[in-house]
């Protein structure tokens, strides 16, 4: 279709518009179709969404958008392919908004079926384009019913939809995403189809409009005095965060990914493969959660906000996991204490060398006192619970004359100040928590020979 000087005319059925006959008649067309422009394109995508002819409204107008999208990058650089690109640039427009009619008003004729899926429709085209990605296995489920017809989500929709819709309809269908996506992290395994999982809640999460949203759904932080195990099992990055091949205490048949990878193996080097599986799959997934992360801290400032929301009330509610003897049941798996701890020093490395530049001129003590991770109940060197607090007081009547001396008020801590110190906090949940329970392990595994041990010297006895 480049460097062509003639008008474009749209052509059936690619892009998947047909021009409706009365159309024609009213403009005295004959075949063939009249010139693609706004007008004829929006008459025509009525015509086909009112007609029924289209199970999903959806899916239709994401092909619609994805047709379009592949015109416009095959058009070449003359003035006539110019003004034909900006013409599929509405022909887009279009296919985004009645997409968010069909999805948020009803507005056009849909089977049960379809109609039923509601914001879900769009994370079946997200796992359609996942499955078709390179490098991805496919979708955690398999794609069946209106699902199995579901067109990949092209580059560019989400984008643009997230523009459209914000206000409109936008909060409820990123809650209905993520609620699902989480729902489906929490079945599947570490050394499983975790990947198609996260490229959905990336696209949610880099996004500022939908990273806002993302944050707004209420079981994006957990309840006031929720403790770790309710983090994990009950926010929407919980799930995400439990991917781990690490056993968990408190429900041990949910994760034997570790011993079934490990326990049939009796060769040493498949044992060597199996143990350099295992380290690639922890690596894959905390790669993956820091990119998450990531894209929230880099997607504006209500997105920011709720990242930092999030990590520091995870660490605030798994207090048990850095106790010496911490309860399973209270406190978050081991894994993620471990992948939480791994995300921290990824956000933190960019700050974590002192000579390179002033980072480490916002790293200050006073976040002890009243920063958004609390250190309450932390052992501290010299100074008792009743002291601890008097310096908490006297830094915050401090803060506070300061900030009352500025206007606006500044913030009470900069980011890097948080990252610093949450990512001590990480550290002692997770790699040290873990290797505090490795010991514990290793003594109660000794107590319990020894009793062994005992017990056939008594039965070797015949005594009792």
């Amino acid at each position: 279709m480049g460097g062509e000087a003639s008008p474009r005319r749209l052509p059936p059925p690619t892009p998947p518009l047909s021009i409706p006959q009365e159309l024609s008649a009213e403009r005295g067309d004959a075949p063939p179709p009249p010139t693609l422009t706004q007008e004829v394109a929006d008459r025509a995508l009525v015509a086909a969404l009112s007609s029924a002819a289209h199970p999903s409204p959806l899916y239709y107008c994401v092909s619609v958008f994805a047709a379009a999208d592949d015109d416009a990058r095959r058009a070449g650089a003359t003035p006539a392919d110019a003004a034909w690109v900006a013409t599929l640039g509405e022909v887009k427009g279009l296919a985004v908004g009645y997409a968010g009619v069909a999805l948020h008003v009803g507005a056009f004729p849909a089977s049960p079926d379809a109609a039923s899926r509601g914001p879900l429709a769009l994370l079946d085209c997200m796992d359609a384009a996942g499955a078709a990605s390179a490098g991805l296995a496919g979708p955690v489920t398999p794609l069946t019913g209106p699902a199995a017809s579901a067109p990949p989500l092209p580059p560019g929709f989400w984008d643009a939809a997230c523009a459209k819709w914000a206000g409109e309809g936008l909060d409820d269908d990123v809650a209905a995403i993520a609620g699902e996506l989480a729902a489906r992290a929490a079945a599947v395994s570490a050394l499983g189809a975790w990947p198609p999982l996260v490229k959905p809640l990336l696209a949610l999460a880099a996004n500022p409009h939908s990273a806002a949203a993302l944050v707004r759904c209420p079981t994006w932080l957990p309840p006031p005095g929720a403790n770790g195990r309710a983090v994990q099992l009950g926010t929407l990055l919980g799930p995400f965060f439990a991917l781990t091949p690490i056993p968990d205490l408190a429900a041990p048949s949910q994760r034997r990914d570790l011993g079934e990878a490990m326990g049939s193996l009796l060769n040493p080097a498949s044992q060597r493969g199996a143990i350099d599986a295992v380290h690639a799959a922890c690596a894959g997934v905390q790669g993956a959660l820091a990119a998450v992360v990531m894209a929230l801290l880099r997607a504006g400032p209500a997105g920011k906000a709720g990242a930092v929301a999030w990590v520091a009330s995870a660490l605030n509610a798994n207090a048990e996991r850095a106790k010496l003897q911490p309860d399973p049941r209270r406190a978050a798996c081991t894994g993620f204490g471990l992948n939480l701890a791994a995300v921290m020093v990824a956000v933190a490395a960019p700050f974590s060398d002192p000579s390179a530049g002033r980072a480490w001129g916002k790293v200050t003590p006073a976040y002890l006192a009243d920063g958004e991770v609390s250190f309450v109940g932390d052992t501290r060197l010299a100074a008792d619970e009743a002291e601890a607090a008097a310096w908490a007081a006297t830094v915050a009547k401090a803060r506070a004359a300061s900030a009352a001396a500025l206007s606006p008020s500044p913030p009470p801590h900069h980011f890097v100040n948080f990252a610093f110190w949450a990512t001590i906090k990480a550290i002692a949940q997770g790699p040290a928590a873990a290797l505090n329970e490795l010991k514990s392990l290793q003594h109660r595994r000794h107590a319990a020979e020894g009793d062994v041990r005992a017990l056939e010297a008594v039965a070797a006895s015949g005594a009792g």
